[in-house]
């Protein structure tokens, strides 16, 4: 049985506030280290050849692929000096990634509409010289790496990494790879690789204080279908901290079902109810638990 409380639908509403919590964009001190380093990398590629990159390196939910979102539009965006019209790629990686499907994800990113009826990986790699001579990228975002060295794939990773040392030292592509902290067996596997791409960073978990109001003001700024004022209030700041587990992906599912459940009301405002029922429809209260935000609506 559900909830009375919990809403069956969403409204129209609830569908734009949801959106708009999805898509804030981050102010966070953390992200701006990384997405500067990024830049800086790309920008000395573009004047010097120096075959260069960065990885960056998190836990799961904590922002890597909006971060090389955000970081694919800072290097395009028009205001920007850097910007030169080139295209970025961008590939997510999967568990079975080996030399073959790299090459396949690479010849998509740069526009062939299908892949060779036989995929010999030579004929591949012609393919991909002949695009990145004609498009010229400015950088490669991968995502998702921490692929490349999952369990016991020590001789696929070094050949991996090894196609991708290829590519960029032929075409002065610079790669910047995310992934969880599984990538860093890359260090091990594939020095000359890492020679490459050598800045480090780690995104660690969000720390209650100055970080997380940081957090948490940039979806007050830029969530305008719900006014998520109280999310600054001290009790509640702290409450969301305990409820998200300082983990990026879960604050964002609870703030989408508590907007939901705020969307509609005739002056759509967040309160700490529609935060303790945003908890239960978005992580449901298993035996032993208890809702964080029981406190604040007693």
């Amino acid at each position: 049985m559900s909830s009375p409380d919990i809403p069956l639908g969403t409204s129209p509403k609830g569908i734009v506030a949801a959106k708009q919590v999805l898509d804030v964009v981050v102010l966070h001190p953390d992200f701006d280290q990384v997405l500067n380093a990024s830049v800086v990398a790309v920008d000395l590629v573009t004047n010097i050849r120096m075959p260069t990159g960065v990885t960056l390196m998190a836990d799961p939910g904590m922002g890597k692929t909006l971060l090389l979102e955000m970081l694919a539009r800072r290097l395009t965006s028009s205001d920007k000096s850097i910007n030169t019209g080139k295209p970025v790629l961008h590939i997510a990686l999967d568990s079975a990634v080996d030399t073959h499907k790299l090459a396949g994800k690479l010849l998509l990113a740069l526009g062939y509409p299908m892949l060779p009826t036989r995929p010999i990986l030579e004929n591949m790699n012609h393919m991909i010289k002949k695009a990145m001579e004609r498009l010229n990228p400015m950088a490669l975002l991968i995502d998702e790496g921490q692929h490349i060295c999952e369990g016991n794939r020590e001789i696929t990773a070094r050949a991996v990494t090894d196609w991708l040392k290829v590519r960029m030292d032929d075409h002065n592509l610079p790669v910047i790879i995310a992934g969880t902290r599984t990538l860093e067996k890359i260090y091990e596997i594939n020095p000359q690789f890492c020679s490459r791409v050598a800045a480090e960073y780690f995104i660690n978990a969000f720390q209650f204080g100055e970080p997380w109001q940081q957090l948490l003001q940039s979806f007050v700024e830029q969530v305008k279908a719900v006014d998520l004022a109280c999310l600054s209030k001290p009790a509640i700041s702290r409450a969301v901290f305990g409820a998200s587990k300082s983990n990026f992906r879960r604050l964002k599912k609870l703030l989408v079902h508590s907007c939901i459940g705020a969307a509609d009301l005739e002056v759509p405002l967040l309160t700490p109810r529609h935060l303790h029922l945003g908890y239960t429809a978005a992580f449901g209260v298993g035996s032993g638990t208890s809702n964080p935000f029981d406190r604040l609506v007693q």
